[in-house]
């Protein structure tokens, strides 16, 4: 995300990608997030759900909605 190429500023980011990398990846992702920007990550299996909502929550991110598939989820949450 460092990569000079890629822009400040986006109203939605998608991450289809492991917890921990999520969690790595997260100051920056809220960094590129517009306020009111939407951010959805996928990929978690559905017994970590709240640790993930937790992490969200914990870099000011407000959890919007969460979709369960089998046994993974994705989280819908927005920068304020």
């Amino acid at each position: 995300l460092d990569d000079p190429r890629i822009g400040e500023g986006y109203d939605c980011i998608v991450a289809n990608i492991l917890l921990e990398t999520i969690n790595e990846l997260l100051p920056d992702l809220v960094r590129h997030l517009n306020p009111g920007g939407h951010l959805i990550v996928s990929g978690i299996p559905s017994s970590r759900t709240d640790e993930a909502a937790i992490d969200l929550t914990l870099h000011g991110l407000q959890l919007q909605s969460i979709l369960t598939e089998g046994s993974w989820v994705a989280l819908h949450a927005r920068l304020h």
